[in-house]
Protein backbone atom coordinates (compact mmCIF):
# COMPACT_ATOMS: atom_id res chain seq x y z
CA UNK A 1 0.00 0.00 0.00
CA UNK A 2 1.55 3.21 -1.20
CA UNK A 3 1.51 6.61 0.47
CA UNK A 4 -1.26 7.98 -1.74
CA UNK A 5 -3.56 5.10 -0.84
CA UNK A 6 -2.97 5.67 2.89
CA UNK A 7 -3.64 9.40 2.50
CA UNK A 8 -6.87 8.64 0.61
CA UNK A 9 -8.05 6.26 3.34
CA UNK A 10 -7.26 8.81 6.08
CA UNK A 11 -9.12 11.51 4.15
CA UNK A 12 -12.18 9.26 3.80
CA UNK A 13 -12.09 8.35 7.51
CA UNK A 14 -11.73 12.01 8.46
CA UNK A 15 -14.66 12.90 6.21
CA UNK A 16 -16.78 10.15 7.76
CA UNK A 17 -15.90 11.39 11.26
CA UNK A 18 -16.90 14.95 10.31
CA UNK A 19 -20.18 13.71 8.83
CA UNK A 20 -20.98 11.72 11.99
CA UNK A 21 -20.04 14.72 14.18
CA UNK A 22 -22.33 17.09 12.27
CA UNK A 23 -25.18 14.54 12.27
CA UNK A 24 -24.77 14.31 16.05
CA UNK A 25 -24.85 18.12 16.39
CA UNK A 26 -28.03 18.33 14.30
CA UNK A 27 -29.61 15.53 16.38
CA UNK A 28 -28.70 17.27 19.63
CA UNK A 29 -29.92 20.62 18.30
CA UNK A 30 -33.30 19.20 17.33
CA UNK A 31 -33.98 17.01 20.35
CA UNK A 32 -32.15 18.53 23.31
CA UNK A 33 -31.50 22.24 22.86
CA UNK A 34 -33.94 25.05 23.55
CA UNK A 35 -33.86 26.88 20.22
CA UNK A 36 -36.36 29.22 18.68
CA UNK A 37 -35.09 29.57 15.13
CA UNK A 38 -34.46 25.90 14.32
CA UNK A 39 -37.83 24.09 14.15
CA UNK A 40 -39.26 21.36 11.99
CA UNK A 41 -42.75 22.39 13.05
CA UNK A 42 -44.58 24.79 15.33
CA UNK A 43 -43.40 24.40 18.93
CA UNK A 44 -45.98 24.07 21.70
CA UNK A 45 -45.06 24.66 25.33
CA UNK A 46 -47.33 22.70 27.68
CA UNK A 47 -46.49 24.68 30.82
CA UNK A 48 -49.67 25.36 32.83
CA UNK A 49 -49.56 28.39 35.14
CA UNK A 50 -52.74 27.29 36.96
CA UNK A 51 -51.11 24.29 38.64
CA UNK A 52 -51.50 24.99 42.40
CA UNK A 53 -48.20 23.36 43.42
CA UNK A 54 -46.20 25.92 41.43
CA UNK A 55 -46.79 28.75 43.96
CA UNK A 56 -45.81 31.42 41.45
CA UNK A 57 -44.59 34.73 42.92
CA UNK A 58 -44.38 36.91 39.79
CA UNK A 59 -43.92 36.74 36.01
CA UNK A 60 -40.15 36.21 36.28
CA UNK A 61 -40.59 33.36 38.76
CA UNK A 62 -43.20 31.94 36.38
CA UNK A 63 -40.77 32.06 33.45
CA UNK A 64 -37.98 30.44 35.45
CA UNK A 65 -40.25 27.61 36.59
CA UNK A 66 -41.48 27.17 33.04
CA UNK A 67 -37.88 26.67 31.84
CA UNK A 68 -37.13 24.35 34.76
CA UNK A 69 -40.25 22.37 33.95
CA UNK A 70 -38.95 22.02 30.41
CA UNK A 71 -35.53 20.87 31.63
CA UNK A 72 -37.15 18.11 33.67
CA UNK A 73 -39.20 16.76 30.77
CA UNK A 74 -36.09 15.48 28.94
CA UNK A 75 -37.84 15.12 25.58
CA UNK A 76 -38.65 17.61 22.84
CA UNK A 77 -37.55 20.94 24.27
CA UNK A 78 -40.50 23.10 23.23
CA UNK A 79 -40.60 25.57 26.15
CA UNK A 80 -38.16 28.21 24.99
CA UNK A 81 -37.56 31.43 26.89
CA UNK A 82 -39.80 33.33 24.45
CA UNK A 83 -42.67 30.84 24.75
CA UNK A 84 -42.38 30.77 28.56
CA UNK A 85 -42.29 34.56 28.67
CA UNK A 86 -45.37 34.79 26.43
CA UNK A 87 -47.27 32.37 28.66
CA UNK A 88 -46.28 34.07 31.90
CA UNK A 89 -46.89 37.63 30.71
CA UNK A 90 -50.23 36.97 29.00
CA UNK A 91 -52.29 38.03 32.01
CA UNK A 92 -50.22 41.17 32.60
CA UNK A 93 -50.61 42.22 28.97
CA UNK A 94 -54.37 41.67 29.22
CA UNK A 95 -54.55 43.91 32.31
CA UNK A 96 -52.51 46.57 30.50
CA UNK A 97 -55.20 46.57 27.81
CA UNK A 98 -57.88 47.16 30.44
CA UNK A 99 -59.26 43.62 30.26
CA UNK A 100 -60.49 41.73 33.31
CA UNK A 101 -57.65 39.32 34.03
CA UNK A 102 -56.03 37.74 37.06
CA UNK A 103 -52.51 36.37 37.28
CA UNK A 104 -51.76 33.27 39.40
CA UNK A 105 -49.56 35.39 41.69
CA UNK A 106 -52.20 38.07 42.32
CA UNK A 107 -53.33 38.15 45.94
CA UNK A 108 -56.98 37.35 46.54
CA UNK A 109 -59.08 39.93 48.31
CA UNK A 110 -59.81 38.58 51.79
CA UNK A 111 -63.53 38.21 51.08
CA UNK A 112 -62.59 35.82 48.23
CA UNK A 113 -60.48 33.53 50.39
CA UNK A 114 -61.50 30.12 51.66
CA UNK A 115 -61.11 31.23 55.30
CA UNK A 116 -63.64 34.03 54.90
CA UNK A 117 -66.23 31.92 53.07
CA UNK A 118 -65.85 28.63 54.93
CA UNK A 119 -68.24 27.51 57.64
CA UNK A 120 -65.40 27.38 60.17
CA UNK A 121 -65.14 30.47 62.37
CA UNK A 122 -61.78 32.23 62.15
CA UNK A 123 -60.16 34.08 65.04
CA UNK A 124 -60.03 37.88 64.54
CA UNK A 125 -56.69 39.65 64.35
CA UNK A 126 -57.09 42.63 66.65
CA UNK A 127 -55.35 45.96 66.88
CA UNK A 128 -55.42 48.13 70.02
CA UNK A 129 -54.93 51.90 70.22
CA UNK A 130 -54.49 53.29 73.72
CA UNK A 131 -55.59 56.64 75.11
CA UNK A 132 -55.74 58.19 78.57
CA UNK A 133 -57.99 55.80 80.48
CA UNK A 134 -59.58 54.07 77.49
CA UNK A 135 -58.73 52.05 74.38
CA UNK A 136 -60.07 51.37 70.89
CA UNK A 137 -60.08 47.74 69.72
CA UNK A 138 -60.43 47.18 65.97
CA UNK A 139 -60.22 44.34 63.43
CA UNK A 140 -61.52 43.25 60.03
CA UNK A 141 -64.51 40.89 59.93
CA UNK A 142 -62.85 37.45 59.84
CA UNK A 143 -65.68 35.32 58.45
CA UNK A 144 -68.93 35.95 56.57
CA UNK A 145 -70.99 33.78 58.96
CA UNK A 146 -70.12 35.70 62.14
CA UNK A 147 -73.07 36.78 64.27
CA UNK A 148 -71.11 38.89 66.76
CA UNK A 149 -67.98 39.30 68.88
CA UNK A 150 -67.07 39.03 72.55
CA UNK A 151 -64.01 40.61 74.15
CA UNK A 152 -62.16 39.27 77.18
CA UNK A 153 -60.51 41.96 79.32
CA UNK A 154 -58.44 41.24 82.40
CA UNK A 155 -55.69 42.84 84.47
CA UNK A 156 -52.52 41.14 83.23
CA UNK A 157 -51.02 40.42 86.66
CA UNK A 158 -54.32 39.83 88.48
CA UNK A 159 -56.13 37.27 86.34
CA UNK A 160 -57.19 35.46 89.48
CA UNK A 161 -59.38 38.48 90.27
CA UNK A 162 -61.58 37.84 87.25
CA UNK A 163 -62.28 38.65 83.61
CA UNK A 164 -64.55 41.32 82.17
CA UNK A 165 -66.62 40.17 79.22
CA UNK A 166 -68.24 42.52 76.72
CA UNK A 167 -69.94 42.44 73.32
CA UNK A 168 -69.22 44.45 70.22
CA UNK A 169 -72.30 46.47 69.25
CA UNK A 170 -72.50 45.45 65.58
CA UNK A 171 -72.15 41.88 64.32
CA UNK A 172 -72.50 43.02 60.69
CA UNK A 173 -69.49 45.36 60.74
CA UNK A 174 -66.73 45.01 58.16
CA UNK A 175 -64.24 47.16 60.05
CA UNK A 176 -65.23 46.41 63.63
CA UNK A 177 -64.39 48.79 66.48
CA UNK A 178 -65.08 48.99 70.19
CA UNK A 179 -64.23 51.76 72.67
CA UNK A 180 -63.63 50.57 76.24
CA UNK A 181 -63.57 53.34 78.85
CA UNK A 182 -62.92 53.85 82.55
CA UNK A 183 -59.61 51.99 82.67
CA UNK A 184 -56.81 52.66 85.16
CA UNK A 185 -53.96 54.38 83.31
CA UNK A 186 -51.31 52.76 85.52
CA UNK A 187 -52.61 49.18 85.27
CA UNK A 188 -51.44 46.61 82.71
CA UNK A 189 -54.39 44.90 80.96
CA UNK A 190 -54.80 42.04 78.50
CA UNK A 191 -57.54 41.80 75.89
CA UNK A 192 -58.60 39.23 73.31
CA UNK A 193 -61.64 38.78 71.06
CA UNK A 194 -63.61 35.76 69.88
CA UNK A 195 -66.25 35.75 67.17
CA UNK A 196 -69.38 33.66 67.54
CA UNK A 197 -72.17 32.33 65.35
CA UNK A 198 -75.72 31.69 66.53
CA UNK A 199 -77.75 28.83 65.09
CA UNK A 200 -81.37 29.70 65.87
CA UNK A 201 -82.67 26.37 64.54
CA UNK A 202 -80.87 24.28 67.13
CA UNK A 203 -80.50 27.09 69.67
CA UNK A 204 -76.72 26.74 69.72
CA UNK A 205 -73.76 29.15 69.71
CA UNK A 206 -70.37 28.32 68.17
CA UNK A 207 -67.21 30.25 69.07
CA UNK A 208 -64.01 30.91 67.15
CA UNK A 209 -60.56 30.42 68.67
CA UNK A 210 -59.23 33.36 70.66
CA UNK A 211 -57.65 36.22 68.75
CA UNK A 212 -54.14 37.43 69.41
CA UNK A 213 -53.88 38.72 72.97
CA UNK A 214 -52.71 42.34 73.37
CA UNK A 215 -51.15 43.50 76.64
CA UNK A 216 -51.42 47.25 77.22
CA UNK A 217 -51.64 50.16 79.59
CA UNK A 218 -54.30 52.78 78.71
CA UNK A 219 -51.54 55.16 77.64
CA UNK A 220 -49.54 55.63 74.43
CA UNK A 221 -47.04 52.78 74.69
CA UNK A 222 -48.17 49.15 74.48
CA UNK A 223 -46.75 45.64 74.01
CA UNK A 224 -48.23 42.55 72.38
CA UNK A 225 -48.08 38.89 73.34
CA UNK A 226 -50.03 35.84 72.09
CA UNK A 227 -51.36 33.04 74.26
CA UNK A 228 -54.57 31.00 74.55
CA UNK A 229 -57.63 31.54 76.74
CA UNK A 230 -60.63 29.23 76.63
CA UNK A 231 -63.69 30.62 78.39
CA UNK A 232 -67.05 29.47 76.96
CA UNK A 233 -69.86 31.83 77.93
CA UNK A 234 -73.58 32.21 77.35
CA UNK A 235 -75.52 35.14 75.88
CA UNK A 236 -75.44 38.49 77.68
CA UNK A 237 -76.42 42.06 76.83
CA UNK A 238 -73.82 44.23 78.56
CA UNK A 239 -70.37 43.97 80.08
CA UNK A 240 -70.12 41.17 82.60
CA UNK A 241 -67.44 40.67 85.26
CA UNK A 242 -66.89 37.41 87.10
CA UNK A 243 -64.30 35.90 89.40
CA UNK A 244 -63.08 32.29 89.46
CA UNK A 245 -64.92 30.22 92.02
CA UNK A 246 -67.78 32.69 92.36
Amino acid sequence: MNVYTIISILAIVTLLILIVYHVYRIFKLVFYKKVENFKFGESKCLFDTSLPNLQLENSLDCTNKCLKYEDERKLYKDCTFKLCSDICNKCEKAKDKGEQARCPWDKLAYYQTYEYNSGTLVAPRINVVTFNGYIKVSFVKPNKFVSGYIYYLTQSYKRHEGITLGKFPNGECIICEKIIKDLDEDTMYSIGVRSYRKDDEVMDVAYSPMSNIVNFKPQIKMTSKAYAISTPISEFDENLSFCPGS
